[in-house]
């Protein structure tokens, strides 16, 4: 038995009239998750003893499609062939204790949300209670009260103690450059609702000088749903001045035109790769070096194309002179200062890392490092300068194959696409067998003036073979 007894005698002279109230407000809201319903009958009085199994309350749940299909069977007739006049008069609904009009928790949001006055909207729902089709089929016959005030939307701005919303709501109007002060919350208590923010900005504003002024010199816009972001500043043709950075690009990029491009691509696979990166990474979890405590492949890569560069010096290499081919010659570099792409807030840069050849892998990372910090506040001449080659990781945002253009003073850039996990053939117990392999797409442009396809092809491969079998690099 389940004991419902109320403690104190205070509590018992008053339970009748509480039990009276309480089952006299139909319109008792209840909030589970998202259901919604109405009580209609209690089964015992403050006090009783209930039995284990038996029922205590009865809740209609809200049904919206039930709702709809009652309206439909019951109703439809009398409202749509009514006149439209005599919708004007007030509907004989039924209402609670408050004088208002009972209607389901959904009815009353859509009716408050497109300006429906539930006075005139006859209910079909149980004992006469408005359900959302009802609201529904009053608007569609142009039914009287379907007038949104600016009041529905908007208020007089509140006190910003006053206002009650969750940070998320919060969060979400400052994103949609919402002022929560004047937004009518539906919630508890008046608490603002997300759809009270999204309702807000589709409400027009009947009574906005303003923007009765732009809607009488402008065209009327084109129809938009209620979550689609409204801008009222038309788009028009601007010319604007190149940044610095697309200067330099453009003079750049202009130069390479002069180049012919001979291109060659080819698949890596990284799980070797992989298992190296991540047995450096624990141990650099347990002890940092150099302040690295993690590493990504960018490091490996370079160390591989450094080690590739020393047998094959002619892609590190770059043109002097110009004109007849006789004047023209091969600077051979030792230092080996391989440019990385990096994506800025400031546009597209290519910094280099210094002397490959001498440092470690997690030398190279440290020093990555350091140029993406300095990326953000601005890289220094130094950084930019002599560069000898170029890697670009474009695949952090997609692509696989690619065509980078080789600028002038290098012979040669590379550029990565993103890793995928695919299906290979692999002999596995001297047995063939397809096998999941993670699969990196690279592809390599070089100045096809002085090397040939055949080197190209030589000297990838030699990278390949180091990042396939990472043993060979070392750290």
């Amino acid at each position: 038995m389940l004991n419902l007894q109320s403690s104190g005698s205070s509590k018992k002279a008053t339970r009748s009239s509480n039990s009276a109230r309480f089952v006299k407000s139909n319109l008792i809201r209840l909030r589970s998750k998202s259901h919604l319903g109405i009580i209609r009958k209690i089964h015992y009085n403050l006090g009783d003893m209930a039995r284990v199994g038996s029922p205590l309350i009865e809740i209609e749940m809200e049904d919206e499609s039930a709702a709809s299909v009652e309206f439909g069977a019951a109703a439809a007739a009398t409202i749509i062939t009514a006149p439209v006049a005599q919708a004007a008069s007030p509907a004989s609904n039924k209402k609670d204790e408050y004088g208002e009009v009972l209607a389901l928790p959904s009815a009353r949001r859509l009716a408050r949300d497109s300006g429906v006055d539930l006075r005139h909207v006859t209910g079909t729902g149980k004992d006469g209670i408005v359900t959302k089709g009802d609201v529904v089929m009053f608007k569609e016959i142009g039914g009287v009260g379907q007038v949104v005030q600016p009041s529905d939307a908007r208020k007089s701005p509140a006190k910003k103690g006053d206002i009650l919303a969750t940070p998320a709501v919060r969060a979400f109007a400052r994103e949609q450059g919402v002022d929560l002060a004047i937004v009518n919350g539906t919630g508890k208590e008046g608490r603002i609702m997300k759809e009270d923010i999204v309702h807000f900005k589709a409400a027009p504003l009947a009574a906005a000088p303003a923007r009765a002024a732009a809607k009488a010199a402008t065209p009327p816009p084109a129809t938009t749903t209620p979550f689609a972001t409204a801008t009222t500043a038309p788009i028009t043709d601007e010319l604007k001045p190149l940044t610095s950075i697309q200067r330099a690009m453009f003079k750049q990029m202009t130069k390479s035109l002069a180049i012919p491009h001979f291109g060659f691509s080819d698949e890596i696979t990284l799980n070797s790769c992989t298992n190296f990166r991540a047995v450096l990474n624990a141990q650099l979890a347990r002890d940092p070096i150099l302040g690295v405590r993690k590493i990504s492949y960018m490091p490996i890569f370079i160390k591989a194309l450094s080690l590739a560069l020393s047998e094959f010096p002619v892609l590190n290499a770059k043109l002097v002179g110009e004109g007849d081919a006789k004047d023209v010659r091969l600077q051979y570099r030792a230092s080996h200062n391989i440019g990385i792409a990096m994506d800025t807030p400031q546009g597209l840069l290519v910094p280099n890392v210094k002397n490959v050849q001498n440092k470690s892998i997690l030398e190279i990372a440290a020093e990555l490092e350091r140029l993406r910090e300095s990326a953000k506040k601005g890289l220094s001449s130094a950084d930019m300068s002599s560069g000898t080659i170029t890697l670009s990781n474009i695949g952090t945002i997609g692509g696989t194959l690619l065509h980078p253009v080789v600028v002038t003073g290098e012979l040669c850039i590379g550029a990565i696409g993103k890793t995928q996990r695919l299906p290979r053939f692999e002999v596995v117990d001297g047995v063939e067998k397809v096998v999941a392999k993670e699969i990196m797409n690279v592809s390599w442009n070089a100045d096809h003036r002085v090397v040939d396809g055949a080197t190209m092809a030589r000297f990838v491969q030699v990278w390949k073979r180091y990042l396939e079998e990472p043993g060979l690099i070392g750290r």
